[in-house]
């Protein structure tokens, strides 16, 4: 196994990405405590867990795809497989938006 890195890119794009997606969970809740002390150390809690979660969850998908990548083969259907499926739920979202302007 190689040693591990920290890569600074992904890891700022996930931050980024994971404030994004829970800001009205993280608004809704930071709302409903009394103090600025208990506001600043849910922001934290939340971050730390968050991404803890992530990595750790990144790290097992990463563990298969890592040993998968060393097959040329491997690499190239899995590959194909991830862009066929990207393809497919966009072109699915896209006749479903279609459809939905259609109608009104």
């Amino acid at each position: 196994m190689g040693r591990w890195i920290l890569a600074r890119r992904p890891l700022a794009i996930g931050f980024v990405h994971g404030l994004a997606g829970s800001g009205s969970l993280t608004a809704i809740v930071l709302a409903s405590l009394p103090t600025t002390a208990l506001r600043l150390a849910y922001v934290v809690l939340f971050g730390f867990g968050s991404l803890l979660g992530m990595s750790v969850l990144s790290g097992l998908l990463g563990l298969p795809l890592a040993h998968a990548s060393r097959a040329a083969t491997m690499t190239r259907v899995l590959g194909l497989l991830a862009g066929a499926g990207s393809a497919s739920i966009g072109v699915y979202w896209g006749i479903t938006a279609i459809r939905q302007l259609m109608v009104r």
